[in-house]
């Protein structure tokens, strides 16, 4: 494996807050959303793999003071372990390009959009897959404002979102009866917010690949 040269890039995975603190541990850690581990290395690997393929790893990275802690709980702080990419898959990105981010959105972490724009200046660029979590958050973030882009350049880039490989949290999940009639709305349903997603990011263009994706019970 080796990092391929921006200008040789055709294709590109982005890989969004596979990070501990969403994960593993800390106040918004969701240890289930590691399932979607194995999708995620397999795109990584194939794409490392490849003379003409890139990967690119975001992860937050939060000042002391950021701004988004007025609407989340403080998490990912700079220099902690929540901040880290997973073990799994932290092998792999000494071979990836990789930025980090203070905010929920990717696309204004400090020299990402100047990636991204070198990358269009290659006219065999063609696709952009996105993967990691959270779904209905930072990967949503980032996938509508970089098709978004790519409409304002007139630039025929795909932007691919595979359901395999995203993922979002559970917090307290709706409560239906026996008849499925709901009786208590809850606080962040994972099926509800991850299908919420999908059709937002359909909406504004992007690809949405259903493929081994099943909604989970609660």
């Amino acid at each position: 494996m080796k990092k391929v040269e921006i200008s040789e890039i055709e294709e590109l995975t982005i890989v969004v807050d596979m990070v501990n603190g969403f994960a593993k541990e800390g106040v918004m850690a969701d240890p289930y959303i590691m399932h979607i581990v194995p999708a995620i290395r397999n795109y990584m690997e194939v794409a490392l793999e490849s003379p003409n393929k890139a990967v690119v790893v975001i992860k937050e990275n939060h000042d002391e003071n950021a701004k988004e802690f007025d609407i989340h709980p403080p998490h990912c702080k700079k220099g902690t372990k929540e901040a880290e990419m997973v073990d799994e898959l932290k092998d792999l990105e000494p071979y990836c390009y990789t930025f980090l981010k203070n905010s929920t959105s990717a696309i204004w972490a400090p020299g990402f959009l100047d990636f991204i724009k070198t990358l269009l200046k290659n006219p065999k660029f063609r696709k952009i897959r996105v993967v990691g979590c959270c779904t209905d958050i930072c990967v949503m973030d980032l996938s509508i404002p970089l098709k978004k882009l790519l409409d304002q350049l007139n630039i025929d880039v795909e932007v691919i979102v595979p359901t395999e490989a995203v993922e979002t949290f559970q917090i307290k999940p709706h409560t239906y009866d026996e008849f499925g009639k709901l009786v208590e709305e809850g606080i962040h349903d994972r099926n509800e917010w991850n299908t919420m997603a999908f059709k937002f990011m359909k909406q504004a263009g992007i690809q949405i690949e259903e493929k081994g994706y099943q909604k989970v019970k609660a």
